[in-house]
Order: C-alpha cells, then sequence, then structure tokens
C-alpha cells in the first residue's frame, strides 16, 4: 500500500437507502479474485478497499445492512432494500476490518469515481483462483498479502 496520504472517500448503495464515508489511509486496495467476492457479485474480481472498521462510519441506513456469513469470521454486505453489494465486514487477518466495492463509491458530475487513487489497485489477493488473468504488472497474490505464495501475471508462482 503506498505511503502517501489517501482521501476521505464517500459511497452508498444503487438506491442510497445506505451511505458510508471511509476515513484515513486504507489497510489494501486491492482487486480480490476469491470465489466468494465472484459468487456473490457475478463479477470476475472486485475492486475493493479494506478500512480498520474503525475508519468506517456508516452515515445513513446502517439498519438497512444484511450480512451473508461467508466465513467463520467474516460477513458479505448488501442493501437490503436495492440488493447492492458492498463488501464485507470482519476478521480476514488484518484484525476487524470494513472492505468495500470501489464499485459503490460516490461519483463526480460524469459519472467517475471521484477519487483517481481509489481507481487504481496495488496489487491482486486470491489469484489463483482467477477467472482471468489480468496482466498489470501488479504484485498477486495466492491469498492474504505477505503470508501467501506470488504470482506472475499468468499465475506461474515467483
Amino acid at each position: 500500500m503506498s505511503t502517501e496520504p489517501f482521501p476521505d472517500v464517500t459511497g452508498a448503495c444503487f438506491c442510497g437507502a445506505v451511505a458510508y464515508r471511509c476515513t484515513g489511509n486504507p489497510i489494501w486496495n486491492a482487486n480480490c479474485h476469491c470465489s466468494f467476492c465472484q459468487r456473490t457479485t457475478g463479477c470476475a474480481f472486485t475492486p475493493e478497499l479494506g478500512y480498520q472498521k474503525d475508519q468506517v462510519t456508516f452515515t445513513k441506513g446502517e439498519d438497512n445492512i444484511v450480512g451473508l456469513q461467508s466465513t467463520e469470521k467474516s460477513k458479505r454486505i448488501r442493501c437490503s432494500k436495492c440488493g447492492s453489494q458492498l463488501g464485507g465486514i470482519g476478521d480476514v487477518g488484518f484484525g476487524e476490518v470494513c472492505w468495500l466495492y470501489v464499485g459503490t463509491l460516490d461519483r463526480d458530475e460524469n459519472n467517475v469515481v471521484k477519487w483517481k487513487e481509489a481507481r487504481v489497485p496495488d496489487m491482486h489477493v486470491f489469484y489463483d483462483t482467477r477467472l482471468t488473468d489480468v496482466l498489470d504488472g501488479k504484485p498477486k497474490w495466492t491469498a492474504i498479502p505477505g503470508e501467501s505464495q506470488l504470482l506472475s501475471d499468468t499465475g506461474m508462482p515467483l
């Protein structure tokens, strides 16, 4: 993760019933290729920002958040009104964290995510379960960064 200061970011679900604010630098800015993300979003991978739980405030509709237990220590969260997948909450190797999908961040007048920093991931995680190769030269881990194996862009062990 970059040591440059990261701007505070805000976001919401599709219908606006749930909104959030994240402050300070995220723990990670990654594309997650795990099977849970693939199955709950229908996407090959999910760009996400991970924060310590106390860095995230739900500013609207926290009572509209529902969870799906995905592991013993974590759950995926979504809006109960529109079904938007927001990310997840739990212990995934960094203590209690909340990760949020970059696609839920607020947009500018051109419908582009406001924070360029959020649109450029530092790495890929759970790359061994990827559905497609991503040829971007970013570090690719089989699981948690630093605790798992690095892979090449095409999935070969380094």
